[in-house]
């Protein structure tokens, strides 16, 4: 046997950006029997600040998990490759990605905080956030939620008049 084993990085959805608290996957496969799979975090600096393996013990396919739960905030870089059960090892992959555990920041500047409004009225904010920037805005009047563009509110869809809460996230 001399093929490489294959692997590759699954289950991202094409995200770049994580929290601790998720785990990568790496999937190895091969036209025999794999032997290991072997995954290391190297930190900006190239410093290796996680490594793990996993023994596949014959398995084909076999799915390597790699929990990010030791890892703080910060751009990371996943180095994986996979070895068969008669010694080939597969070409090495790499993965960029960015740990961001903070919440972005989000504010209401109009309208003002108690302020009275009736009829149409523009609500505008601002969003932040320092590590991978921000995704997408969301607020919600009375906990109904509307994802960007404009939110309104008429007599088929609720309450239009009387105390009403605003809420930016």
């Amino acid at each position: 046997d001399t093929v490489r084993p294959t692997v590759e990085l699954i289950g991202t959805g094409g995200a770049t950006a994580f929290r601790s608290a998720d785990t990568l996957q790496v999937q190895a496969s091969d036209n025999a029997e794999l032997n290991r799979v072997v995954a290391n975090v190297r930190n900006s600096s190239g410093t290796i600040v996680l490594g793990t393996q996993s023994p596949a013990a014959g398995a084909n396919p076999y799915v390597h998990n790699v929990p990010l739960s030791s890892l703080g905030e910060g751009t990371y870089s996943l180095r994986y490759n996979a070895t068969d059960v008669t010694g080939n090892v597969s070409l090495t992959s790499n993965f960029a990605f960015t740990i961001d555990n903070t919440r972005p920041t989000g504010t209401l500047v109009t309208p003002a905080e108690g302020a009275l409004v009736g009829g149409a009225f523009t609500a505008s904010g601002t969003a932040a956030d320092t590590r991978t920037g921000v995704d997408r805005v969301e607020y919600r009047v009375n906990e109904i939620t509307a994802l960007g563009g404009t939110f309104v509110r008429n007599a088929a869809s609720g309450t239009t008049t009387g105390t009403n809460s605003f809420s930016f996230n």
